[in-house]
């Protein structure tokens, strides 16, 4: 998803370098088509969530860019600016998705999309690392997609751009009022029937939308709660984490949606608008959010940005027959491999996806990372579509390039009929990925103990471990999952087998806080004292974590006090350090030694001195 906020820097360096040059051809690029054509048409290229466009930079092929209205310029992959030999001139600053990055500014003769060219200007690197596959080009905005009206048909997959004499806006299409703020286009849209504002139109967006967390901080019922589902949002930046929430109603472009998801960006990590920002700007013209394609691709879009308009005709989800009357083929994969299929299986559209299976699509097409329709559709959690599937003749042993296959999936997404299902067709019960993971650790994860069973019944191996050494065990203790760590206990699994530091399954409990699996680990005889890596054992680990009821479990169960690590300190010295002070008093009632001293000579009274715990310090020193 791209959501680039600010390419003022940018332009204001052109404005800077037109003012000491010849010519202002750099800060005010010609657009030019064909003299005898009235349209233009290239095609769209899918991927993923994505459509991309061929360009050439200098008459030279430049890789595939990324249709982005809600970008205010283009950009150019470091590669392919190093590659075609364009110019440097000096650095600049952008924020986007994931915070913000500096990159150069490099000199373009022509940029051209089909037989549109526009130049010379200049475009700014962005380096987006892997984050956004497919995009071996750059990113497509500003300034091609300024002078010339362009249509885009996302179901015929093009994109058309009409020269501005004699241009005709489509036929019974309202025209919608766009704004500019930052350079980007936004028009009206009111949420839930209550508040009316502005959102981008962002095509560089694959989600459904997002709302301002400016917008938000005003009004929290818009808030996501922490039990809302949690993701990450790819950008020019990198990687920022959001909550995801659902509007019940969202009017736009004389469309109704219902029930539309819509993210919010989490404080830690979150865009921020500078100051000054007019997204800051509080009246009848705010910014509320953004709209991307999860929406806008229902529609059949004419943007016209010099006379700010837009006309919008709502097409909807085009059907299975509606593609096969137009001859679309259905077994097409886009550039990251996805089939119709795929998408809808990504989209939750099980009706689609269903038609699709009807129609005799191809079952078994895999996406360049090695997925399939069946894992996708294990990895939601339907098991309905899971058995269409195999009914279909998927293979349910196939693996993507981690070697992880449907079951491990479904075993992760905790769905016992789809896990059922697979094993019953044959899927390989003790199948490892390349680190090493299992079926059976997948759903040791999730704690899900129906799969659980059901794998282990199929000859999973509960000892299985990965290459560093994790059971599923361990992995269940890790996450607090109790009643899958009794039933993996049940099943044979060892209770003090240790991963690649030496940690036990009581340990990383011990880590993690999780005071019921300790619990029932010490009481399957899991070793308390067992330390892992640098000799800390489960109840120090505890006490560094701030864990004071896990704490008092292990103390109650006998745990050695006085256990130090290669260092000398024991859990009483970090019990005191960090000032626990119900867990100091039970240790030392329960006999714990304050006097030992650790390798640097000092106690657990030095330690807890050290960072101001003098109540502490008094107990210890046996003033209290």
């Amino acid at each position: 998803m791209v959501r680039q906020r600010a390419c003022l820097r940018l332009w204001a360096a052109v404005g800077l370098l037109a003012a000491v040059t010849a010519g202002c051809a750099v800060c005010h690029p010609s657009i030019t088509m064909p003299a005898e054509r009235d349209e233009v048409v290239v095609p769209l290229h899918r991927a993923g969530g994505m459509y991309l466009v061929e360009t050439t930079i200098n008459g030279r092929p430049a890789g595939h860019f990324l249709l982005d209205t809600g970008g205010q310029c283009t950009g150019v992959r470091p590669k392919t600016a190093s590659e075609l030999g364009l110019l440097w001139f000096w650095r600049w600053t952008f924020s986007g998705v994931g915070g913000k990055s500096s990159e150069n500014v490099r000199h373009v003769g022509s940029l051209g999309v089909g037989d549109v060219t526009v130049g010379p200007h200049l475009v700014g690197e962005i380096s987006f690392g892997d984050v956004l596959g497919g995009i071996d080009g750059g990113i497509l905005g500003q300034p091609l997609l300024w002078d010339l009206p362009f249509t885009i048909d996302f179901r015929r997959e093009t994109l058309t751009f009409h020269r501005r004499e004699g241009f005709r806006p489509p036929d019974g299409v309202a025209a919608a009022e766009l704004i500019f703020e930052s350079g980007r286009p936004h028009v009206r849209a009111t949420i839930n029937g209550r508040h009316t504002g502005w959102f981008l139109m962002d095509t560089g967006a694959s989600v459904h939308g997002d709302l301002e967390p400016q917008f938000v901080a005003r009004f929290p019922e818009y808030r996501p709660g922490p039990e809302a589902q949690r993701g990450q949002a790819a950008g020019i930046a990198g990687r920022a984490w959001f909550r995801r929430g659902r509007w019940s109603r969202l009017d736009l472009l004389d469309h109704r949606f219902e029930g539309v998801p819509f993210d919010v960006a989490e404080p830690e990590g979150a865009e921020r608008a500078a100051p000054g920002d007019p997204k800051e700007r509080i009246g009848p013209n705010e910014i509320i959010g953004m709209v991307g394609l999860g929406l806008l691709d229902e529609f059949r879009l004419t943007f016209d940005y010099r006379g700010r308009r837009l006309w919008a005709e709502y097409q909807g989800p085009e059907s299975v027959a509606e593609r096969r009357a137009r001859g679309a083929d259905l077994n097409a994969a886009d550039l990251h491999g996805k089939t119709l299929l795929h998408r809808a299986i990504d989209g939750g559209d099980w009706t689609t996806a269903t038609d699709l299976i009807a129609a005799g699509v191809d079952v078994s097409t895999a996406t360049r990372e090695g997925m399939t329709p069946l894992m996708a559709a294990a990895h939601s959690g339907s098991p309905d579509l899971v058995g269409k599937l195999l009914a279909a003749g998927a293979a349910a042993n196939v693996v993507n390039k981690d070697e992880a296959t449907a079951l491990m999936f479904s075993a992760q997404a905790g769905d016992a009929r789809s896990v059922t299902a697979l094993l019953l067709h044959g899927a390989d019960a003790r199948a490892a990925t390349k680190t090493g993971i299992t079926a059976l650790m997948a759903a040791a994860v999730g704690g899900n103990v129906r799969a659980i069973k059901a794998v282990a019944e199929f000859g999973a191996d509960v000892r299985a471990a990965t290459n560093e050494g994790w059971t599923a065990l361990t992995a269940a203790a890790g996450r607090g999952k109790d009643e899958a760590v009794g039933t993996l206990i049940g099943l044979g699994a060892e209770v003090d087998a240790t991963e690649e530091h030496g940690a036990t399954a009581l340990w990383v409990a011990c880590q993690e806080g999780h005071a019921a699996v300790v619990s029932r680990l010490i009481a399957a005889g899991a070793d308390l004292n067992k330390a892992a890596e640098a000799g800390i054992t489960p109840l120090a680990q505890a006490c560094h974590q701030e864990h004071a009821d896990v704490a008092a479990v292990l103390i109650e169960a006998g745990a050695d006090l006085d256990a130090a690590d290669e260092d000398g300190d024991t859990a009483l010295m970090a019990a005191a350090a960090h000032g626990l002070a119900d867990t100091v008093r039970l240790m030392v009632v329960r006999g714990a030694n304050p006097g030992i001293r650790n390798k640097k000579g000092r106690t657990a009274a030095d330690h807890a001195g050290q960072h101001g715990h003098d109540e502490l310090v008094a107990l210890l020193s046996g003033r209290n």
